[in-house]
């Protein structure tokens, strides 16, 4: 049974316990009285006959009027202590979707109706982060697209005006920024396509992960070797399920980022198979990360220093791209720093037959 359908029939089935125990109250309280009152009729008064049929019908009249209203007077009011919880939770939906902040909720007694304002606390606040998120990408994509956008246009104008001529420094000026926007509607396209799922992925491919870090590698040796000193690398071998071409660009990226960021010339990459988990890890001296921020490197156009431009120093989409498609994999990607030494590392779920 779903949680709603089980909250609804544990609500139900409180109502009607409480109506039968009311019910069979005012019953109870009703008869005890009219015997107790018929006795003192018959004893005290010497009532009977006719006339003691007629005291008792107006005296069950009374009690009957009497024990049914202090019957519905505690059936509302155990009724509204039991409801109490959810209208303060409508109350509480009504003001969030208005678009006032989510007011302080306490957690009511009753398991069912606990499960329920918790549940309701966290999807509030998913939809505040979402729409955080959302309010922060579209800041961002503003910043970094305004400074391209507005050279181009300020190279068009002067061009309509005649204040300057047309030549090829100009015309590859402009492309270069008409490049740099197509780079980040593209990243910002493939980011969402691994983060909603929509990529074309194959993760039940078994791959041989130790050869797929030691090829893409390879397929970098040149700027490796031209940008560091010495390049050291082992890998134990092994096999995960994914994606080929994610995971290669998982490495890829990484490596980018090696390349952007260095500073020591010394890079380590070295890969064990962990019990449940192969890990990797990318180790070298780089550019300062605050420890305490360290974990905000994955966001999306998030740069440590806020002066980097995006000519020079990517998008800042590389490394959220990259932890979108580690998750999609099931698996986990962080990073440990000194602040200028920093060790990346990548967990990728074991193919079961390792």
């Amino acid at each position: 049974m779903s949680p709603s359908k089980r909250f609804t029939s544990n609500i139900a089935s409180r109502l009607t316990v409480l109506n039968t125990l009311l019910m069979a109250l005012v019953i109870l309280v009703a008869g005890l009285s009219l015997i107790q009152y018929a006795c003192y009729a018959v004893n005290s008064r010497d009532i009977t006959g006719q006339a003691l049929v007629t005291t008792l019908n107006k005296s069950l009249l009374v009690i009957g009027l009497s024990t049914f209203g202090l019957g519905t007077l505690l059936h509302y009011l155990s009724v509204r202590r039991m409801t109490e919880p959810i209208r303060r939770l409508s109350a509480a939906a009504s003001a969030f979707k208005e678009g006032h902040p989510l007011p302080e909720l306490p957690l009511p007694e009753g398991r069912d109706v606990r499960i329920l304002t918790e549940n309701f606390i966290a999807m509030a606040r998913s939809i505040t982060e979402a729409q955080t998120t959302r309010d922060d990408l579209l800041r961002d994509v503003a910043h970094e697209m305004r400074t391209p956008l507005t050279n181009i246009n300020g190279y068009l104008e002067a061009l309509e005006q005649g204040v300057i001529k047309g030549d090829t420094v100009l015309f590859t000026s402009l492309l270069e920024e008409s490049r740099r926007i197509t780079r980040i509607v593209e990243l910002l396209t493939e980011l969402d396509r691994w983060t909603d799922g929509n990529m074309p992925l194959h993760l039940d491919d078994v791959i041989s992960i130790d050869q797929l870090v030691k090829d893409t590698i390879q397929s970098y040796r040149r700027p490796l070797d031209h940008s560091f000193d010495k390049v050291e690398f082992s890998f134990e071998n092994s096999y995960v399920r994914g994606d080929a071409d994610g995971l290669r660009q998982v490495i890829v990226n990484l490596l980018q980022n090696m390349l952007a960021y260095d500073t020591g010339r010394i890079l380590r990459i070295q890969g064990t198979t962990g019990t449940v988990y192969y890990r990797l890890t990318f180790e070298h001296t780089g550019q300062w990360i605050d420890p305490s921020n360290k974990e905000r490197i994955f966001e999306r156009f998030y740069r440590s220093d806020a002066s980097r431009s995006i000519r020079t120093e990517g998008a800042g989409l590389g490394l959220a791209i990259t932890r979108s498609i580690v998750e999609a994999h099931g698996g986990r990607i962080g990073i440990e720093t000194s602040g200028t030494d920093h060790l990346f590392f990548i967990d990728l779920p074991l193919h079961a037959n390792n």
